[in-house]
């Protein structure tokens, strides 16, 4: 399944809103997925799945895990039992999504949802107190009891630019490329924007015309409003928000964008099966490998032969002259003069070209 986009984020944070108010109950993890169960006065039992870096839902795929628990979910555990989920918010249109956890003092579940993921515990004043993977960078460090921040946000919020604005992100890249990098929105709805401004992805960013930013601008914004009301459809090797140009024909339409999640993830194999079939696959292409080059060999195998056979009576004429000659003590360099080949005197193999 691919990563969420910012968009898709930001619409999946709206979705979840009815379940602030419930209290924390207990935390498993299976792999890298985490599954926090919640309970909702008047609702019930809600299950919160989060994937670091790739997807965040409600689930009803309930999977059960025996395993030992691990450390960060003795921590998650312990500091917000019985918690109640104050907020669930996403931080300036980037691929962070915070939960607010409260009882006697607040805490903070961050989700990354960008390029790995991570996962991150933290206090009332964010200090971490544990992450799912400790990670260093120049500006900022993921690790117990470092303070936690923010990083950069990688492009700009694709809604609310003004021509102006929009024109002094354009480069010499093409259209499709320099978006995507440019602005905190995800190719899939980059290329939707292009398509519904009637523009080429191919394009110089940086060659549009004052109409073609104005086509661009109106684009977006209608990205933005049907973003805001997602009808979550399915198709053949993915999901989106709404009905995409590029993609064709919806297989499937959803109710809700965690139904189209956990139906996608649902169909998916297991990743103990796609690693047996990779397994599968590589002795599949070394026996392969190795019949190709007993192939290659037996070909000229057959081209010797066929041409041994071709001269048949020369080659054993030349067999019995050289033993012949062996035998009445004639040197390499004589049996060789005479035969028009090589001879190996120690070993008594002859060589010719036929």
């Amino acid at each position: 399944m691919r990563p969420a986009a910012n968009l898709e984020l930001r619409a999946l944070v709206a979705e979840l809103q009815p379940i602030v108010g419930s209290r924390f109950q207990k935390a498993y993890q299976a792999d890298s997925v985490l599954r926090i169960k919640l309970h909702k006065p008047g609702r019930g039992a809600v299950d919160l799945l989060i994937e670091p870096g790739v997807r965040l839902h409600i689930t009803k795929f309930i999977e059960e895990v025996s395993a030992e628990p691990t450390q960060f979910i003795k921590s998650l555990r312990k500091a917000l039992a019985n918690a109640a989920l104050g907020a669930i918010e996403q931080h300036n249109f980037d691929r962070i999504i915070v939960f607010t956890f409260a009882k006697e003092k607040r805490f903070y579940l961050i989700a990354e949802m960008f390029a790995k993921g991570n996962l991150i515990l933290a206090d009332q004043d964010w200090t971490i107190l544990h992450p799912l993977h400790s990670e260093t960078w120049k500006d900022r460090t993921i690790a117990p009891r470092a303070q936690y921040k923010f990083p950069e946000s990688r492009g700009a919020d694709p809604f609310g630019l003004n021509s102006g604005q929009l024109r002094a992100l354009l480069d010499g890249k093409p259209l499709a490329a320099c978006l995507a990098t440019k602005l905190n929105l995800g190719a899939l709805y980059v290329e939707e924007s292009i398509a519904r401004a009637g523009l080429d992805p191919k394009s110089k960013a940086d060659g549009l015309t004052d109409a073609q930013v104005g086509a661009l601008l109106m684009a977006l914004d209608s990205i933005d409003r049907d973003g805001q009301n997602p009808a979550p459809v399915l198709y053949k090797d993915g999901w989106a928000l709404f009905p995409l140009k590029g993609l064709g024909t919806p297989i499937k339409r959803a109710a809700t964008i965690s139904a189209a999640l956990d139906e996608l993830a649902a169909a998916a194999p297991a990743p103990e099966a796609v690693q047996f079939r990779a397994k599968l696959e590589h002795q599949l292409a070394e026996q392969q490998a190795v019949v190709g080059q007993y192939e290659a060999a037996a070909a000229e195998a057959k081209v010797a032969g066929d041409a041994i056979y071709a001269q048949l009576t020369k080659v054993e004429e030349i067999l019995r002259g050289a033993r012949t000659m062996q035998k009445a003590g004639a040197s390499a360099a004589q049996i060789e003069a005479e035969l028009g080949v090589k001879y190996d005197s120690k070993t008594a193999k002859i060589r010719l070209s036929l």
